[in-house]
């Protein structure tokens, strides 16, 4: 499998003075098939793919949507680790699935669970840059920003365009008061993605600390453009 798709859907607060933090998330996307159920109906999704499961206990695609589609529900991550196992168990050598497991291990707080996945999928395809953000994320979630560094950097030697590590990289910056290297990495991800609303936010925060008035009122002038609900 190649590496995983990835949204900009932004999750979780990180509540660091005085940025107001939110570190990104890859959203799991298993492989596409035709299905009769609308985009983020996920009890739909869950229903069609247990459906799946009774009819081929074996159907690791269907293990692996309905996984995705309780990860993204996010009420029960317990229940996409149980089917993110059953893929591991199906192709012990799935790194994706190593990465994925480890992203739910993490919502449970369960790091160090989380930590063997991600280490086992480094092992597996040491070439995929969201295993490093998702680990990075883990590492800042346990108050680790000099490894999430690392390993935000790793990912964006993996792939200079990705926006989310750079946006990553910049929280991280931010704990550790490191306002100009914040900057630039938010600058670098909003030049990737125009439209990194929390890029301009986060940015714009900084800048007011730096006394640049006016570019911080332009970056929450973008922030609310891009927040603004039709």
């Amino acid at each position: 499998m190649g590496s995983r798709t990835f949204s900009g859907r932004i999750l979780g607060v990180r509540g660091v003075v005085p940025c107001f933090l939110l570190l990104a998330f890859f959203v799991p996307l298993a492989n596409a098939q035709k299905s009769a159920c609308g985009d983020g109906d996920y009890d739909c999704l869950i229903a069609e793919n247990t459906k799946l499961i009774q009819a081929d206990p074996r159907d690791e695609n269907a293990y692996m949507r309905r996984a995705d589609a309780y990860y993204n529900k996010g009420t029960n991550y317990q229940l996409a680790v149980n089917d993110y196992s059953k893929v591991i168990e199906l192709d012990p050598k799935n790194a994706q699935m190593f990465g994925y497991r480890a992203d739910a291990y993490a919502k449970l707080k369960l790091y160090d669970l989380a930590m063997s996945d991600y280490t086992r999928s480094i092992q597996l395809d040491p070439n995929d840059p969201a295993i490093y953000i998702g680990r990075g994320n883990a590492y800042d979630d346990q108050g680790n920003p000099d490894l999430a560094i690392s390993d935000y950097s790793k990912a964006i030697q993996l792939d200079a365009t990705n926006a989310i590590a750079y946006y990553n990289r910049g929280v991280a910056y931010g704990r550790k008061k490191m306002n100009s290297a914040a900057i630039d990495d938010y600058s670098k991800a909003i030049s990737l993605n125009p439209n990194y609303a929390y890029a301009y936010k986060n940015r714009g925060i900084l800048y007011d600390l730096n006394k640049e008035t006016e570019k911080a009122a332009a970056d929450r002038k973008k922030y609310d453009e891009l927040t603004k609900k039709p």
